[in-house]
């Protein structure tokens, strides 16, 4: 479920909120249209041991953002939401870039034709901007950026959507890195993997490790004599190499 705010703060807001409504209808979600006390937007993920995670989205336009910098307003959604919400997310729209000389350049139409920034009849610095949104995000808000509000609409469904699944089911940062070890025509036996994997040893030490002890148990086994056989490994790696696999 998507909760969308609809306090009549501002009829620049109301209007903003209704538009990324409609985004939402063209996504095939309905959200529910409620006030929240702070935020544009919320989903509720599945948290682990049955929790809930609320996450709320704030939503800022390119010179939104840089009236924040100026006058701190931003500074007291952003402890509200921190407060009201277990993960809070800044969402920047609109097109932006630096030019070479430090401006801040906006796109417009579409992106396809760019020009600086005119803020308060000045030309703001990239730096300002993003030296700050760094600040945003030490201070722990998640901060993204979106093309346009469709575009916000589509990844606040993703988040949704992501929210669907059992924590416990998200496994893919828990999947350990699988080397590709280059051979010619057979896959790699279970000696050469685990010899990849072991600090000082590496792809090429590993074809060697595997001619030498031909089973997991006598690599597991082997001491820092056997290692020293391997040309490549001084007394130091076979040393740290049997620290490795015997955990002292």
């Amino acid at each position: 479920m998507i909760l969308l705010d609809y306090r009549e703060e501002t009829e620049t807001k109301k209007k903003a909120n209704l538009d990324l409504e409609k985004h939402f209808v063209q996504l095939h979600q309905k959200p529910e249209v409620t006030n929240l006390s702070y935020g544009d937007a919320a989903v509720v993920l599945k948290g682990p041991d049955n929790s809930q995670l609320m996450v709320g989205f704030e939503r800022k336009g390119l010179h939104d953002i840089l009236n924040c910098i100026d006058d701190s307003r931003y500074n007291m959604q952003r402890i509200g939401m921190k407060q009201m919400y277990d993960l809070s997310v800044l969402i920047i729209e609109g097109h932006w870039r630096a030019h070479e000389q430090g401006w801040l350049m906006e796109g417009f139409n579409g992106g396809m034709t760019w020009g600086f920034c005119k803020y308060r009849s000045q030309r703001p610095l990239y730096s300002k901007l993003y030296r700050y949104l760094i600040s945003v995000t030490l201070s722990g808000v998640i901060v993204t950026f979106t093309r346009d509000p469709f575009h916000t609409a589509y990844n606040i469904v993703e988040w949704m959507h992501y929210g669907e699944k059992a924590w416990d089911k998200h496994t893919s940062l828990l999947e350990m890195q699988k080397v590709s070890i280059p051979t010619l025509n057979t896959r790699p036996s279970l000696v050469r993997k685990w010899a990849n994997d072991l600090d000082g040893v590496g792809t090429l030490k590993s074809a060697e490790a595997e001619r030498l002890f031909k089973t997991p148990i006598r690599l597991a086994q082997a001491d820092e004599m056997e290692w020293l056989k391997i040309k490549g490994i001084g007394v130091p790696s076979a040393r740290n190499i049997v620290k490795q696999i015997w955990g002292r």
